[in-house]
């Protein structure tokens, strides 16, 4: 039975695809949001990122101005479902950045 027989059994298609890619091409990184699609890639030695954290690393890189204006088109425009404690882990996250910036300038002064 080849690999992706195995993993349509608890996901479906287009996550057993995206797994056994990934795997055949010895990729860096898998573009995967679906938790039970992580687990098993991770099982895998496959590394995974969100669309939140390539949100994050295109921010980070100034590829785009802000992560939370996208979020929210997403949400509202597209559908996209994002968990409410990962929504407001983000957004702490945010504000701990934001805290850091402003400490840092206030130590500057």
């Amino acid at each position: 039975m080849n690999l992706f027989n195995n993993l349509i059994v608890n996901l479906d298609s287009g996550e057993s695809e995206a797994i056994v890619l990934a795997k055949e091409l010895d990729a860096d990184f898998l573009l995967m949001d679906e938790i039970k699609g992580r687990k098993i890639a991770k099982e895998f030695q496959i590394k995974t990122i969100g669309l939140i954290g390539v949100l994050i690393k295109a921010k980070e890189m100034k590829i785009i101005y802000s992560v939370k204006e996208i979020l929210e088109e997403l949400r509202n425009t597209a559908g996209f479902w994002i968990s409410q404690n990962l929504y407001l882990e983000y957004n702490i996250l945010l504000m701990n950045r934001f805290y850091k910036i402003i400490s840092y300038y206030k130590f500057c002064l």
